[in-house]
């Protein structure tokens, strides 16, 4: 199992200065062989493989003096990016064709990269005390605020928008027998003014950070619009600005993180929406709530817990399950059907009223049942007409 450790680093302004000569070299780097694997298609009609682009830095460093100041496998992990970058490409063209709703993006010119990485761990860095040795860097200072676990197999060195330093250790564990979590089942059904709402009842908040910090943030822009472009106070500034979305994100990722290692150690089974965030975030009057909100990195935490704790995370179609009336199975189409602004549901065959969120956190969770129990099975009923059952039953054709 391969795991990811990040550290922050206090470089000095030697090694700062170091730093930024790497990250100029490689950056440079890349755009010259990007330039050599479009010239190379234009005259042959054939990319250059990952041992073509190995080869011109081999001569790059013949002819230019300056970039044999790099470690090697840290311009060799030019190519790699390059080489993946036009994988990634050729890939998303496939799905185009096929009729996929994806942007193709063509690798771009790197104005200035932020990050390097150490592919091997053959001597390059070693972490001596509370120092990072790496090399043609020399020792940086370093918090381990955590032991790093496993052996250390590659390091990658980047900077943030706010000027801040870490070291990101890759490190292999060995794996463990899978464990058996004992916890009850769950359904979950994510939104906006709930960002989370289990089949319980229980409801979390969504603590809305971007909103709360949206007078400061504003306030530091409108500084940064006024200075002179191109002059040290306006990079000062920028960084201000950069500090306050960085306070932003990382209030997130904790709430998150806390929240999604809460739900993986208290359940066994969590059965979640299969949600496209790039389609909802479309819509510009809610895309600014649904990036506060986080839910895609809320499903990616969750998936990584789940792995640790021995759960499993079951994901469902996101098909009706706010339609659909969790006591009967009446599904509401037409001039019934709730919208965004409706937050109760109102079920005209039973008579059930509850709340939105909760209804739907109901029916996710009977459809991961269903899908454990049954091999498989949707939200919305297959049964013409809906039949009244008690909450909890499951009955063949659909949903209790």
């Amino acid at each position: 199992m391969i795991r990811n450790y990040e550290y922050r680093l206090y470089p000095s302004r030697k090694q700062l200065d170091k730093l930024y000569s790497t990250f100029r070299l490689c950056s440079e780097l890349y755009n010259l062989l990007l330039a050599e694997h479009e010239a190379a298609y234009e005259q042959t009609g054939v990319s250059l493989t990952w041992y073509d682009l190995n080869n011109l830095i081999t001569n790059v460093k013949r002819h230019d003096a300056r970039f044999k100041s790099v470690y090697s496998l840290v311009l060799q992990d030019q190519a790699d990016r390059l080489s993946k970058a036009f994988s990634n490409f050729y890939r998303r063209c496939h799905e185009k064709k096929q009729g996929k709703c994806v942007k193709v993006g063509y690798p771009r010119y790197k104005k200035l990269i932020h990050s390097i990485t150490y592919p091997q761990n053959n001597g390059a860095f070693k972490v001596v005390g509370n120092k990072l040795k790496v090399s043609r860097i020399g020792k940086i200072p370093i918090v381990l605020h955590r032991p790093i676990i496993g052996t250390m197999k590659a390091l990658t060195i980047k900077r943030n928008r706010a000027g801040q330093w870490f070291a990101v250790f890759c490190c292999e564990i060995e794996n463990q027998e899978p464990k058996l979590h004992p916890g009850p089942t769950v359904g979950l059904d994510q939104g906006l003014n709930h960002i989370v709402v289990e089949a319980d009842g229980t409801v979390i908040e969504p603590p809305k950070f971007l909103r709360k910090s949206e007078k400061r943030l504003a306030k530091e822009q409108r500084k940064l619009s006024r200075k002179e472009k191109g002059s040290n106070n306006r990079r000062r500034q920028r960084h201000k600005v950069a500090r306050v979305h960085l306070k932003i994100a990382n209030q997130r990722g904790d709430f998150l993180h806390q929240l999604s290692r809460e739900l993986a150690e208290k359940y066994s089974v969590i059965v979640i929406e299969e949600l496209q965030i790039h389609n909802m975030v479309k819509n510009h009057s809610i895309a600014k709530s649904f990036y506060d909100a986080g839910l895609s990195s809320f499903i990616s935490m969750l998936e990584h817990k789940v792995s640790e704790t021995g759960a499993r995370l079951i994901k469902v179609s996101a098909a009706y399950t706010t339609q659909t009336c969790s006591r009967c199975g009446h599904v509401k189409e037409g001039d019934e059907k709730l919208g965004l602004g409706d937050r109760e549901y109102r079920c005209s065959c039973c008579g059930l009223v509850i709340d939105r969120d909760l209804n739907a956190s109901m029916n996710i969770h009977r459809a991961g049942q269903a899908r454990i129990h049954a091999c498989g099975d949707d939200v919305r009923p297959s049964l013409s007409k809906a039949v009244v059952a008690e909450p909890g039953t499951t009955r063949s054709g659909g949903l209790a």
